[in-house]
């Protein structure tokens, strides 16, 4: 099968599984909203789907689930994920991120083997 009809193949089977993605594209940054929860640029930073309730008080309205307002901030489940920067003027590539810690999960443990610090 050639490479053009294999993510056809993959949307139709996503599809299927009822695993549909919103992705966007803001400052050279990809930002992808799926079942298994928020992604930018390849890294997860929620896992919580996006179709779970939230839980608000009687009478207050339901944040919104996902929101990139012009500005660059970012909300997921009515929480501010992060703040998406467009990159300095004369450079190429993506802009800087700035994630807010007290809304994201906490790093990935580093590995006992040896450093490679110099």
């Amino acid at each position: 099968m050639s490479d053009q009809l294999r993510s056809w193949r993959w949307d139709r089977e996503d599809r299927a599984a009822n695993r549909q993605a919103l992705e966007v594209h803001r400052h050279g940054h990809v930002i992808r909203c799926d079942h298994r929860g928020l992604l930018i640029d390849g890294e997860r930073i929620d896992t919580t789907p996006v179709y779970m309730p939230v839980p608000v008080p009687k009478g207050e309205p339901e944040p919104v689930a996902f929101e990139l307002g012009d500005d660059g901030r970012l909300f997921y489940r009515g929480q501010l994920k992060a703040v998406l920067a467009p990159p300095a003027p004369g450079t190429y590539g993506p802009g800087p991120i700035d994630l807010h810690p007290g809304q994201t999960p906490s790093p990935r443990p580093q590995s006992s083997g040896r450093s490679t610090a110099a």
